[in-house]
């Protein structure tokens, strides 16, 4: 059971870093060209951040796991090193989110250029709320976690992940 959480939290790493990476290179960079410096600022806010430190994040996690093996120790340390840093950055984005949404919606009606590119692509709303909903994530994988592998460092990550999550709901 732990070596299965553990392989999830992996693959859903990866595949949320790749998702901010094709956010990045598929949306964010050729709307660059299309939006205003402030427009963009609105909408991507720090996803460049976000995609950086959660890269660091799986690479770190990819090293514990190949060097310790597929347990709860190989990554949980990565994440006591790298929750510093990202839990802030969540913050800005997540507390964020409801303004850029806003922007996207009136952009979208009034903006025929930006309305013309996004024909046949996928909404911007389906990566936009990829970082919103990773911090709960985190928190339903860590907990199943600490039921077949419970440990102190551990519960601190899942303490700080819930004290990130009420200090996000009281901003946003």
């Amino acid at each position: 059971m732990e070596a299965n959480i553990v392989k999830e939290i992996m693959l859903t790493e990866r595949t949320y870093v790749n998702m901010m990476i094709e956010f990045i290179t598929t949306y964010k960079r050729p709307l660059e060209g299309i939006l205003s410096n402030e427009e963009c600022s609105t909408i991507f806010s720090n996803i460049v951040q976000l995609e950086q430190v959660n890269r660091h994040l799986l690479e770190d996690l990819g090293r514990e796991v190949e060097t310790n093996g597929e347990k709860a120790s190989s990554i949980i340390q990565p994440f006591i090193r790298h929750l510093p840093f990202m839990l802030p950055l969540y913050t800005v984005f997540i507390s964020n989110y409801g303004e850029a949404n806003r922007l996207i919606s009136d952009l979208h009606d009034n903006n025929k250029p930006l309305k013309a590119w996004l024909v046949n692509k996928k909404p911007l709303q389906q990566y936009m709320v990829c970082p919103v909903s990773r911090l709960p994530r985190y928190m339903l994988l860590f907990k199943e976690l600490n039921k077949c592998a419970p440990s102190d460092d551990l519960a601190m990550v899942i303490k700080t992940l819930e004290d990130a999550a009420k200090q996000i709901n009281n901003i946003a």
